[in-house]
């Protein structure tokens, strides 16, 4: 889980943190370190819950570009698995900056065009915390609405694409995920694994990077 639903893309395959994005008058994103080294020190269940569902803190704050939309509707079962396996980690430390927003990032923030500075902001706080479970992993529909919810983040809601707000100018565009000719209309199911377990389109070109393949290729 920590591996396809992208936790160790931002703080590392060891969760000991790292810089994920520096875009300048924008500001600095740097992801916390989850070890008992760092963040992880006294960290409980519940600590853990509210990080990851609700996007706040120990401190009862929101926590800085952590997407918790993606994980509001996780099934309890899956966040105890994280849970177990960020406190199975070794103890790691590194130096790392401090996340700060500079005054771009303040003024797009202001108009609402940095959504994920402070997902907390839109996370349904009651149904994050209502008990739930997984839907039965299958290849339907249920389940991959339940996976999908980390596409959401830079695919959109309704997975139409676009440019991602406040993005610095060298990041890629999201792709449309829908089934118009613009999207995926044209895809077949092993284009899709292709894209997903390779990072080719179909017509042999390099999906960039920045879209986290090599971590879903270990669905």
């Amino acid at each position: 889980l920590a591996v396809t639903r992208g936790c160790t893309d931002c703080h590392g395959g060891d969760l000991a943190g790292r810089v994920v994005i520096d875009a300048g008058p924008v500001g600095l994103y740097v992801a916390a370190n989850l070890t008992a080294a760092g963040a992880g020190a006294g960290m409980d269940d519940r600590l853990f819950e509210h990080a990851v569902r609700h996007g706040v803190g120990r401190d009862g704050r929101p926590l800085r570009f952590m997407p918790a939309t993606d994980f509001a509707g996780m099934g309890d079962d899956d966040v105890a698995a994280l849970f177990a396996f960020v406190r199975s980690m070794p103890p790691a430390s590194r130096a790392l900056p401090e996340t700060w927003i500079g005054p771009l990032g303040r003024v797009l923030y202001l108009f609402d065009l940095i959504p994920v500075l402070l997902t907390a902001e839109a996370v349904d706080h009651a149904a994050a915390s209502a008990p739930r479970a997984a839907p039965v992993a299958a290849a339907t529909a249920d389940y991959g609405r339940y996976l999908a919810q980390g596409c959401t983040g830079c695919h959109g809601q309704r997975f139409a694409g676009g440019r991602l707000p406040g993005a610095p100018p060298d990041l890629p565009t999201p792709a449309n995920l829908t089934p118009d000719p613009s999207g995926l209309g044209g895809w077949s199911e092993a284009d899709f694994m292709r894209a997903i377990r390779e990072g080719k389109r179909p017509d042999g070109s390099d999906i960039d990077p920045f879209m986290p393949w090599k971590s879903l290729a270990h669905m």
